[in-house]
């Protein structure tokens, strides 16, 4: 079957796509594990003809595996999209092609919209996996976790090894900060929490300039 996983940016749809392959895979209903990762705008050709030569390219690149399509909602618009659905939708009905699962994926609404388009690509969407945004909880955990996989600390005030320290500024820094960062226009999950972490970095790397010695603690 094929799936559209709907959710703001930064919820985890790629990763998940990488996973569903890897999955499918595993039970012998894959090929291969390649997930072949394209957008919607990718797909769209400027020129009649075009956009059913992309689309069949990575059609064919995928074959055997999972082709992943963000920001699917670009299918549904105009006429070179329309092109593109229909090409889809001829692939989902192909036998050369049944070795392969499509995921779609993009925000709710303009999912939906792009599959009411086309009611026979609609019919073919087996799957619908939604995402919701992060919680405060959720940054804060990611932070935290990618923090450590890049090797930094954080500065603690307790005798624990610094563990206490992560939790503090966790519960004091972290969770408000993120609660207040998710009510902004645009916020992209985990895309601005890594962003969040950057510039963490950057204001380490002032630090350092001014004479603090730790290069391991944000």
């Amino acid at each position: 079957g094929h799936f559209a996983f709907v959710g703001a940016p930064g919820t985890g749809k790629t990763t998940v796509a990488r996973v569903v392959g890897e999955i499918l895979f595993s039970l012998g209903l894959l090929a291969k594990k390649t997930v072949v990762e394209t957008s919607g705008l990718d797909l769209t050709g400027e020129y009649l003809g075009q956009t059913k030569t992309k689309v069949t390219e990575k059609l064919k690149e995928a074959l055997g595996g999972v082709l992943f399509i963000d920001e699917a909602y670009e299918l549904g618009k105009g006429t070179y999209g329309s092109e593109a659905c229909s090409t889809l939708v001829a692939a989902m009905t192909d036998p050369k092609y049944s070795s392969l699962a499509i995921v779609m994926a993009g925000y709710p609404a303009d999912i939906m919209s792009m599959l009411d388009s086309n009611p026979g690509l609609k019919s073919r969407v087996n799957h619908f996996l939604e995402f919701p945004d992060w919680s405060p909880e959720d940054c804060a955990t990611y932070f935290i976790r990618a923090c450590g996989e890049a090797g930094f600390s954080f500065e603690g005030t307790s005798d624990d090894g610094g563990r206490g320290g992560a939790e503090r500024i966790k519960k004091e820094l972290l969770l408000p900060a993120f609660e207040k960062l998710r009510q902004c226009n645009g916020w992209g999950n985990a895309r601005d929490v890594l962003q969040f972490l950057k510039l963490a970095k950057d204001s380490r790397a002032t630090r350092l300039a001014a004479g603090f010695t730790d290069a391991t603690s944000l």
